[in-house]
């Protein structure tokens, strides 16, 4: 994971995740990572599809909208479930 940000909050997940569940550390942490990656990646391919410069020209309420659909993905029990398994290829 290169992003600093995403191992902070991969982390704190993870720990989050121990607390609440009988799970391994490094179990967690494994799956908080690639969770944390896929939404940036998703992001990011996002951006790529607009272009660089495209997507700095958007408003603020369209690029919180991408975000959103994102989060969302995040929160739809079926499709992380399915990401998490390698039934899917993305959560969006």
């Amino acid at each position: 994971m290169s992003n600093k940000y995403l191992r902070t909050k991969a982390n704190e997940t993870a720990e989050a995740i121990c607390k609440k569940h009988n799970i391994k550390f490094p179990a967690a942490l494994l799956m908080t990572r690639g969770i944390w990656e896929e939404a940036r990646r998703c992001i990011m391919k996002t951006i790529g599809s607009y272009g660089a410069e495209n997507w700095q020209k958007l408003p603020l309420k369209e690029k919180a909208e991408v975000c959103s659909l994102v989060v969302r993905g995040l929160l739809d029990k079926r499709k992380l479930s399915g990401f998490m398994a390698g039934d899917r290829k993305s959560i969006v």
